[in-house]
């Protein structure tokens, strides 16, 4: 029982998770990888690990698994994973830019518990990033075929 207690004290320690995004700005249509890894940097495995990754809700995440009702988390996190040793664990997730506006990664929650997913303690790191979309360029092209050009008059100016 005491053990218990102080693995559910210390797992967290030497416990990192990142998040990585390709890219901070994106065009309407573009999709954007997120990489989500997590190192445990200890001998002490983890048997119960959970991360929730929040982002803004209107983001639309490609492989979505799992929503919140104000908030979604991206669908690599929300799950729980077991890790041992020394090990890193990378998961990608696409974030596709179908709506124009800067885009809330973050924060995270953490969460660790024993084997039979008692005793857990859970850490939030208020680490933010944004994604900016911005809208799609079209090519505008002038008439060739001499018709007077919208918003243009056709009178000559006389000095």
């Amino acid at each position: 029982m005491g053990s218990r207690r102080w693995w559910t004290r210390h797992g967290l320690d030497r416990l990192t998770y990142e998040r990585t995004i390709t890219r901070h700005h994106a065009v309407w249509g573009d999709t954007v990888e997120v990489g989500l890894t997590a190192r445990n940097a200890k001998a002490l495995p983890i048997p119960w690990f959970r991360v929730d990754d929040f982002a803004t809700e209107e983001l639309t995440v490609a492989d979505a698994l799992s929503f919140r009702a104000t908030v979604r988390a991206l669908p690599s996190s929300g799950r729980t994973w077991t890790m041992g040793p020394f090990e890193r664990a990378t998961r990608r997730v696409h974030v596709v830019a179908d709506r124009r506006g800067v885009f809330q990664l973050g924060p995270t929650r953490l969460s660790i518990a024993d084997v039979f997913g008692r005793d857990a303690r859970s850490v939030e790191r208020k680490e933010e990033e944004s994604l900016l979309v911005r809208p799609r360029s079209v090519p505008v092209e002038a008439p060739h075929d001499g018709a007077p050009r919208p918003g243009r008059s056709d009178r000559v100016r006389c000095r």
